[in-house]
């Protein structure tokens, strides 16, 4: 008990000069687009009691990616309160990625020592933090959405949409978007499912088509299994998530 009060006052103190430079206002929605609709997804609050709070280098390859402690440290803590809740308590889990989304949010995806992987997102402007599942992937078929023939499954806190009748050629696309892949990092299937992706959001939304997307290798992620991918867009002055399931032909934009 003396260790785990010890660690929040350590964390806090680690945090409290980087979250007194924040602004003040807090984004407390992420916003999915769609033609005759607005969805607002709220943010899940962080529930966990001190005694729950883990412990310095709670990942197995705790700061081996040289993150900044306190934001490695705000991962842990969703991913423990996640997990506490999701029957995924007894897992190890490695970090892989984090990365800085916008304003004081932040994107991080784990893998489990069972090859399970979370896509979430966290809000570093409390000082516990908020957090979004985008996609809590299982090696199992029990999940909402199947994966190689229900192999893997996942679940997500996100609305999704279909992209299918324009990669399949079942509808016409009478124009073209703007988009321009930055690299070649990954495979051409990610840039290709992609552009479909974009384009339905754009018809679905009604936003204009001709504006610039652009998609950041740096910043973008695929998952172990593949069929995952979290394509990272600047478009203008915004940047935007766009998470592919690239088995189903379906997408979420988080803006």
């Amino acid at each position: 008990m003396i260790r785990t009060e010890f660690m929040m006052i350590t964390i806090s103190m680690l945090c409290l000069e980087i979250l007194m430079a924040l602004a003040p206002e807090k984004i407390n929605t992420a916003v999915i687009a769609d033609e005759t609709n607005t969805v607002e997804t709220l943010w899940r609050e962080c529930e966990l009691t001190w005694d729950e709070v883990p412990v310095d280098g709670y990942f197995v390859n705790a700061y081996q990616r040289h993150y900044n402690h306190c934001w490695e440290d705000y991962a842990a803590y969703i991913v423990v309160d996640y997990a506490s809740s999701a029957g995924l308590e007894k897992e190890q889990w490695e970090l892989k990625q984090i990365y800085h989304f916008r304003d004081d949010i932040y994107q991080v995806y784990t893998e489990s020592d069972r090859k399970n992987e979370l896509y979430m997102l966290f809000d570093t402007s409390d000082a516990e933090p908020d957090y979004i599942v985008a996609a809590d992937i299982r090696k199992n078929g029990e999940e909402e959405a199947g994966l190689w023939n229900d192999e893997y499954s996942y679940s997500s806190m996100l609305e999704w949409y279909s992209y299918e009748k324009w990669f399949d050629g079942e509808a016409d696309m009478e124009e073209r978007i703007n988009m321009d892949m930055i690299g070649d990092l990954y495979g051409s299937a990610y840039g290709n499912h992609s552009y479909y992706a974009i384009f339905d959001y754009l018809d679905r939304s009604g936003e204009a088509k001709d504006i610039l997307w652009e998609i950041d290798e740096n910043a973008s992620y695929v998952g172990r299994n593949g069929e995952i991918a979290c394509m990272t867009c600047i478009v203008g002055t915004g940047k935007v998530s766009l998470f592919l399931d690239i088995w189903n032909k379906r997408y979420a934009v988080l803006k």
